[in-house]
């Protein structure tokens, strides 16, 4: 008898949704089938044994699935965490296999973030029902400025598997949570070991959750220790960094940091990182969730903005004329080297408490016989938008007034 009730009972810890239902569907109908035939025959020893032998294993696989829906453990993270989640899928996304469908949807997500395309290798169901591996490119949806290579995700087994979860259950709900907007999370245990990360956040770094929490001289890493991680963490970045997350698990600060990651690419790249802790009813911090967010086309994009800018400028000081620039209400904000030297002074030297610096510029270097018609002039452009020239006296380094053509011409701003 008990070598019939222990694969019935290993059925209800393996089985999972609708499959465990179906079972204990089919287990509860053949326990009253068998408890009703006892009865009507008379109790037959060998039919009330299978009866007993039903109903045992009914409530030893209940008891089983009751404790494991409690408390997910390592084996039942797939089922709990990540493949019943159909919700945070889109519809446009359901040709393709549900196994696959929360690596496309962050992909996605994980695009638009970052500006970075995400390729990706999914099973797409097929017009006879079958499926087949296809790729997908997930853009970000709008255009970026600077070259950007793509990054390449080949899901496999190595990147599902699960460490002991403990005490993060909540730690690695909120991750997923953030996963469905941003495309990639963790949760580490209140010590920084990781208990989860997204599997395309592990290609993406090619460390799996053993590499990352692999200790490297021996010390936990609230003691000062390296566990794995820091090997895919700039050597410039990674002393601020982690001084900064092991405040954060002695203190329960949030932790905010940007450093550069290396990808599997052989590059590193910044990443902007915020983490929170997870704590249980009297306060006591339980686990840690968090995302990475690839920020390499911003810091890319700004810096080429100051190339360019800076280009511009050392052109525009090469130009022979006065040239100046206002803000959009007005306010003088860069005088040319030309301009400046024909002046005296630069933009800002005769700012003045309590007055506008285009008020006080003015004062100072345009004649009195024309600053009030230069004045009105210029407030009438600033408010139609159109270009304006004014010829005026304008006063020089060594106080002189020489006469010269005021012109202006605005812009918009997008």
């Amino acid at each position: 008898m008990l070598g019939l009730l222990c694969p019935i009972v290993a059925a209800f810890v393996l089985l999972n949704g609708r499959l465990r239902s179906q079972f204990r569907a089919v287990l509860v109908a053949g326990f009253l089938i068998s408890a009703i035939v006892a009865v009507v025959e008379g109790s037959e020893p060998t039919v009330i044994s299978i009866a007993v032998l039903f109903g045992l294993s009914f409530l030893i696989g209940e008891v089983i699935r009751a404790s494991n829906e409690e408390v997910p453990n390592s084996n039942s993270l797939v089922t709990a965490f990540m493949d019943d989640r159909d919700e945070d899928v889109p519809p446009s996304l359901s040709v393709i296999h549900p196994e696959d469908r929360l690596l496309a949807s962050h992909a996605v997500a994980y695009a638009f973030w970052t500006g970075v395309p995400q390729v990706v290798k999914y099973r797409q169901r097929q017009a006879d029902g079958k499926y087949s591996v296809a790729e997908m490119r997930a853009e970000p949806g709008y255009s970026v400025s600077v070259n950007v290579d793509p990054m390449v995700s080949d899901c496999n087994e190595r990147w599902l598997k699960m460490g002991p979860v403990g005490e993060t259950a909540d730690a690695i709900r909120a991750a997923k949570v953030i996963e469905s907007l941003y495309g990639k999370a963790w949760a580490l245990n209140a010590e920084g070991q990781f208990t989860y990360v997204t599997p395309s956040g592990q290609i993406a770094i090619g460390m799996t959750l053993e590499d990352l929490n692999r200790p490297l001289n021996g010390r936990p890493f609230l003691d000062g220790g390296d566990n794995g991680w820091s090997l895919g963490v700039h050597p410039d970045d990674y002393p601020q960094a982690a001084e900064a997350f092991r405040h954060s698990l002695r203190t329960g600060e949030h932790w905010h940091v940007e450093y550069r990651m290396l990808r599997t690419t052989g590059q590193y790249v910044w990443h902007r990182i915020a983490a929170r802790p997870t704590a249980d009813a009297t306060g006591r911090i339980t686990g840690w969730y968090g995302t990475s967010v690839d920020i390499d086309v911003y810091k890319r994009t700004e810096m080429a903005l100051r190339e360019s800018e800076g280009s511009l400028r050392q052109l525009i000081e090469t130009v022979p004329a006065l040239i100046w620039c206002t803000s959009a209400d007005g306010e003088p904000i860069y005088f040319s080297q030309q301009f400046r030297d024909f002046l005296g002074f630069d933009v800002d030297a005769k700012d003045v408490v309590g007055r506008t610096r285009l008020s006080v510029v003015l004062e100072e270097i345009v004649h009195p016989d024309y600053r009030q018609r230069l004045t009105e002039t210029f407030f009438d452009a600033l408010q139609t938008g159109e270009p304006f020239s004014f010829k005026h006296r304008l006063r020089r380094f060594d106080g002189q007034f020489s006469l010269g053509r005021n012109a202006r011409r605005g812009h918009e701003e997008s």
